[in-house]
């Protein structure tokens, strides 16, 4: 018999009010969170759930540095219980 891994993306993404992104930028917000999600392996923590901090994209990185920006999100667990809270960028390049 063969086994593959299956990837249990999160149950819920929610933007704290007032959420500053307009529908569009909710739904790109969003991918990023579920790409973070994976590239941080958060799944392995027991995270379930993502809450989008009221705030816009923010922290574009000084001159010489390549980051754009991130947005804050608090990741929790199916119970509720906060499990960490990290910075979500707007491109894979900036996790280098």
């Amino acid at each position: 018999m063969r086994f593959s891994s299956v990837f249990k993306a999160l149950k819920n993404i929610r933007f704290r009010t007032p959420s500053p992104f307009s529908a569009d930028g909710e739904i790109f917000a969003k991918e990023r969170i579920e790409k973070h999600y994976t590239i941080k392996a958060l799944e392995s923590r027991g995270v379930e759930y993502a809450y989008v901090r009221p705030t816009a994209w923010h922290g574009v990185a000084p001159t010489g540095d390549t980051r754009t920006g991130h947005i804050t999100v608090d990741f929790v667990n199916k119970d509720g219980q906060h499990v960490t809270t990290q910075h979500v960028y707007r491109t894979d390049a900036d996790y280098n």
